[in-house]
């Protein structure tokens, strides 16, 4: 009879102000893990680093780690945003606004992109992955948010493009 011993997963959010990192506790040896980022306004998630072998995914800011027979520490590294002057290729449209139902965000790519809705708490509401390129729309269910305003933010062609919207279902 022998006890299985845990081990600890300690996150840090870096820098402080930029955001959150969720998830970090006691855990025992090949336990599956979520893991989550989440942004403050006026940040990004930009990846994962520290001991990064045990998660699937360090560049996505929600993704598991398989627990070691080992105490961990990961840190959610997160950069501050960056305004974009020349926008014209992109031809972003976010509509309707206000949005009720179903929220569009249409816009041309020429790399993988994510398309991410946030609150104004800066907690990511649903994200999209978007491996297409070329003149690229989405929709996103919004009939079960709060009304209220909320943030879109694209990552498209290397560069982050936030609108706000007003979802009111």
């Amino acid at each position: 009879n022998f006890d299985q011993l845990e081990y600890q997963l300690v996150l840090i959010a870096s820098p402080e102000e930029g955001g959150t990192a969720e998830g970090a506790g006691s855990y025992y040896y090949g336990e599956s893990v979520p893991i989550q980022a989440t942004p403050f306004v006026g940040y990004i998630f930009k990846n994962w680093s520290g001991d990064i072998e045990y998660i699937d995914d360090p560049q996505t800011a929600s993704t598991i780690v398989t627990m070691p027979d080992i105490n961990l520490t990961i840190t959610a590294e997160f950069e501050k945003e960056t305004s974009i002057a020349n926008t014209e290729d992109i031809q972003l449209r976010v509509y309707p606004n206000p949005a009720t139902d179903k929220l569009r965000v249409s816009f041309n790519a020429i790399d993988p992109t994510f398309v991410s809705i946030y609150n104004l708490t800066g907690q990511v509401m649903e994200i999209k992955h978007l491996k297409g390129k070329g003149r690229t729309d989405v929709s996103f269910d919004v009939n079960e948010f709060n009304p209220g305003i909320y943030i879109v933010k694209i990552r498209v062609n290397n560069m982050n493009l936030i609108q706000k919207v007003i979802i009111h279902p």
